[in-house]
């Protein structure tokens, strides 16, 4: 599984242990988080990348999305700088 990449965006109370079980079965995830430092603790926590803007999940198969609503979802995608 380490030739899949997943990205994961989203890091709250939900997204974090959600993360943390993808890496445990043995994916390589990238983490993006709108506060870094969450990001950066938790990537420490389970082994993962954290990336620092969301264009850097560009080469993953595979995008998973732990975010309070689909607006903040649609800006991620399509507003500028987005994925």
């Amino acid at each position: 599984m380490k030739n899949v990449k997943v990205g994961f965006v989203g890091l709250g109370t939900m997204g974090a242990p959600m993360a943390a079980n993808i890496a445990k079965s043995g994916f390589s995830l990238k983490l993006y988080d709108v506060n870094q430092e969450t990001a950066k603790t938790v990537g420490e926590h389970i082994g993962a990348t954290v990336i620092s803007d969301v264009a850097s999940l560009t080469d993953c198969q595979y995008v998973i999305f732990m975010l309070p609503n689909s607006e903040i979802v649609q800006s991620i995608l399509f507003d500028d700088e987005a994925l």
